[in-house]
């Protein structure tokens, strides 16, 4: 497994030089999903790039996309997706959440 990914449309690709993965994250990535705001509260859906230490230690599917609340009751809580996709619904399971009154 790589240590590192870069976002290719919707799709990660494997970077194995972290001169290359750098390069992507700091100057040309549009690494955003999603971003929504209700009632002060943000949620953020990036691709970071990076597998969760517990897909290393794993081997399994590289978890290179984050969802993340600010704010709220909820302040910090995250989910971790494998695919692009699934960072989409990771990111409208929380908005749902929030939406719900549940801030």
């Amino acid at each position: 497994m790589s240590r590192f990914y870069i976002l290719e449309g919707r799709e990660i690709v494997p970077c194995d030089d972290v001169l290359t993965w750098a390069a992507w994250f700091e100057v040309t990535a549009n690494r955003v999903v999603a971003q929504d705001e209700l009632a002060g509260v943000r949620v953020s859906t990036v691709c970071t790039g990076l597998p969760r230490a517990a897909d290393l230690v794993s081997g399994g599917t590289p978890r290179v996309f984050e969802t993340k609340i600010f704010g709220g009751r909820h302040d910090g809580l995250e989910l971790h997706a494998a695919t692009y996709d699934e960072a989409v619904q990771a990111h409208a399971h929380m908005v749902n959440l929030l939406a719900l009154g549940d801030a």
